[in-house]
C-alpha cells in the first residue's frame, strides 16, 4: 500500500481486496490513524465466506489491527474480514472504563465474517446510532454491557444505539438484552428464539421500540406473543415468516 504518502487524503476512503495483501506490515505504513477521513470501508472480498486456514484468520486479525481508522471516523464498514476476533482498536486492552477514542462514529456495519464468534469487551462507542451484523453464521454473542473492575456500575458500549440490523446471524445472542434505547429492529434469517425470548428481551426494555421489520424468522406461537407488549410500534413488517398463522391481538 502506498497510502501511506498521501498525507492530504480526506473524506471517504474504500480499501478492497485485502485478501491480496501478503505483508501485514504493508498496512502498518499505510498509516490510516493520521489520515482526515471520515467514511471507512474495509473490503477483503465478496467470496470470503469458505473455510479459512488458521493462518489465514490469523493474518486477516493482524492486518486488520494495523488498520486503524482515524479518531474522526463517522461510518465503518468492515467487510469479508476471516479473523477469529475482533481487533484491539474495538475492544478494551484493560479493567479501566472502557471508553473509545472513536468518540464521532455514528455508523458501524460489520459483514460476512465466518468466523467471528463474540462480540465482547467492546470499547465505548458513545454516538453510535445504527449497528449492522451481517452473515456472520458462527457470531454468538453480541454484548452491549461492560464495565471496568476500578469502576462500581456498568457501562452500555451503545448508549445511544436506535438502529440494530441483524441479517443471517443464526447463533447469535444480543446479552443481557437489547439496550432501551433501540427505536427500529430488523431481523432477516436469524434465530427469533435466541433473540427475541423473554429471557433476552424484556418487554420494558423494547417500550421505545417504534419500527420492527422480521424476515424469514421461525419461532413458536407462544414466542409471537412478545408482539402483543410493543405498545410504542409505529410500523410492524413481517415477511416470510412461514410458521406464523396469526398474530396476539
Amino acid at each position: 500500500l502506498e497510502l501511506g504518502n498521501l498525507k492530504m487524503i480526506s473524506g471517504r476512503l474504500e480499501i478492497t481486496n485485502l485478501q491480496y495483501l501478503r505483508n501485514p506490515s504493508d498496512a502498518k505504513n499505510a498509516c490510516l490513524k493520521q489520515k482526515n477521513t471520515e467514511f471507512f470501508m474495509l473490503n477483503w472480498s465478496q467470496n470470503q465466506m469458505e473455510e479459512a486456514s488458521v493462518s489465514d484468520m490469523n493474518h486477516d486479525l493482524v492486518v486488520l489491527d494495523y488498520l486503524e481508522p482515524p479518531s474522526q471516523i463517522r461510518e465503518l464498514v468492515i467487510r469479508g474480514y476471516r479473523g477469529p476476533c475482533l481487533p484491539r482498536w474495538m475492544t478494551k486492552q484493560s479493567d479501566s472504563v472502557p471508553l473509545s477514542q472513536f468518540l464521532c462514529l455514528t455508523n458501524l456495519q460489520l459483514q460476512q465474517s465466518p468466523n467471528l464468534k463474540h462480540m465482547r469487551g467492546l470499547v465505548q462507542l458513545p454516538l453510535l446510532k445504527k449497528l449492522r451484523l451481517c452473515r456472520m453464521p458462527n457470531l454468538e454473542e453480541l454484548q452491549i454491557i461492560t464495565c471496568g473492575s476500578d469502576v462500581p456500575e456498568k457501562y452500555y458500549c451503545f448508549p445511544l444505539l436506535s438502529t440494530l440490523i441483524i441479517v443471517d446471524c443464526p447463533k447469535l445472542v444480543v446479552k443481557p438484552c437489547f439496550p432501551s434505547s433501540l427505536q427500529r429492529l430488523s431481523l432477516k434469517n436469524s434465530n427469533y428464539e435466541l433473540l427475541l425470548s423473554p429471557e433476552s428481551s424484556p418487554s420494558h426494555l423494547l417500550s421505545h421500540l417504534k419500527d420492527l421489520r422480521l424476515e424469514g424468522m421461525a419461532a413458536s406461537m407462544s414466542g409471537w406473543d412478545l408482539v402483543h407488549h410493543l405498545t410504542g410500534l409505529e410500523c410492524l413488517e413481517i415477511c416470510l415468516c412461514n410458521d406464523l398463522t396469526q398474530l396476539p391481538e
